[in-house]
């Protein structure tokens, strides 16, 4: 038999966070949070993240992503979000959920040595400075949300308090995570 665990008072709204179980063994997961979506002409409107989806392999074909999934959208119909996504690594399970391939990725790589900028687009010399914790992280979230309402289908991050209880985000994680420092500069250097 599969239950739903019983849901602990969340200290941030999460979502659905639905986790069934059978014999006290989480079984799947699936959770759905408030964030941002630009759409074309830079206008943004709410959106649901879907999250953390996953089934055990000794519970699939059982209907458990089917429960997963309509309580993460009722929980969008709640909040009053008229779109949700979710990022697939394989993205034809989603179809049956009303879920469509949006976007494609490419991923590039440049060769530094035969590549350079622009000397019109480099900073000014002297306007570059190296930052790290907060600070780094408060200047990456600036151009991210700057950057973010130039291109459709872009979505806001999490960001304070909240982020750092369902993440464990921090800037001293974020900084172990790239292993170095940002160089920021004057307004030549925004995006």
């Amino acid at each position: 038999m599969v239950r739903d665990v019983p849901r602990r008072r969340p200290r941030v709204r999460l979502g659905a966070g639905a986790r069934p179980v059978e014999r006290d063994q989480i079984v799947g997961i699936a959770g759905s949070y408030a964030i941002e979506a630009t759409m074309p002409g830079g206008t943004t409107v709410p959106m649901s993240g879907i999250t953390w989806v996953s089934v055990s392999a000794t519970h699939r074909r059982r209907g458990v992503l089917t429960d997963l999934i309509g309580a993460c959208h009722s929980d969008t119909d709640e909040r009053g979000e008229p779109v949700a996504m979710l990022f697939a690594s394989e993205g034809g399970i989603y179809e049956r959920f009303g879920y469509g391939i949006g976007s494609s990725m490419r991923n590039v790589t440049i060769d530094r040595r035969r590549a350079s900028l622009r000397p019109e687009l480099g900073p000014a010399r002297g306007a570059v400075r190296f930052v790290d914790g907060d600070e780094a992280l408060a200047h990456v979230t600036a151009i991210w949300e700057r950057a973010r309402r130039l291109r459709a289908g872009e979505v806001s991050r999490m960001t304070g308090p909240a982020a750092r209880r369902i993440t464990g985000w921090s800037s001293s994680n974020w900084l172990r995570s790239h292993r170095r420092r940002i160089s920021i500069c004057g307004t030549r250097c925004s995006a």
